[in-house]
């Protein structure tokens, strides 16, 4: 389709594409891993890597800084899909995990180096109340994996992807961070100081 204003005409991709596209050109990359060869006891497994990317859509409260993440979209390369809903539910399992590693899980010590928040009543982890209203997993499946019918191994590879996706989701709200997790406290302070910096800029 095409969006119209005032007798001109664009696009609808390729507005998206001005939007959210790459505006240096397409991004390719290339590369390979050599697994060490062995043989008896020494024998080494196969090794893959399981390719895996993220997103998350959240909501900012500015005036406590809080950050609920309302839905995760993940998209995992499995090589062939043999157990389609443990897949899922893998990632789904990964997802929460990277929830906890964005917004919750951090060890807290005293200036003496005493562990502040060693038992889980402590350690804060994602508690049911922070799953997303949504979490949805593409399984990708290209068959070139070294297991049973292309198969690779997979497991939680959104984890390492989520957090990223979360800061990103709050940079577009208009707050960078840089230290995970995203606490509210942290939160609350870059938005005053952010505020505070433009108040400085007027005259």
């Amino acid at each position: 389709g095409r969006i119209w204003c005032r007798g001109s005409s664009v696009a609808y991709a390729e507005l998206i594409a001005k939007r959210f596209g790459f505006v240096g050109g397409e991004l390719r990359g290339h590369g390979e891993v050599r697994p060490q060869q062995g043989s008896g006891s020494f024998a080494e497994g196969p090794v893959f890597w399981e390719v895996c990317v993220a997103g998350a859509e959240i909501e900012l409260d500015r005036d406590t800084g809080a950050v609920r993440v309302l839905q995760t979209s993940s998209i995992a390369d499995v090589g062939r899909a043999i157990n389609p809903q443990l897949i899922e539910r893998q990632d789904e399992g990964g997802a929460l995990q990277g929830i906890g590693n964005a917004l919750f899980e951090e060890m807290l010590y005293t200036d003496d180096g005493v562990l502040l928040n060693d038992t889980l009543l402590d350690y804060r982890i994602p508690a049911t109340e922070d799953v997303p209203e949504k979490m949805t997993c593409i399984i990708v499946e290209n068959g070139d994996g070294p297991g049973p019918f292309g198969a690779k191994g997979c497991g939680e590879g959104v984890l390492a992807a989520l957090p990223a996706a979360i800061v990103n989701a709050l940079a577009d709200a208009g707050v960078s961070m840089t230290e995970l997790p995203l606490t509210p406290e942290r939160v609350w302070r870059r938005i005053q100081e952010a505020e505070g910096r433009g108040r400085e800029r007027r005259p």
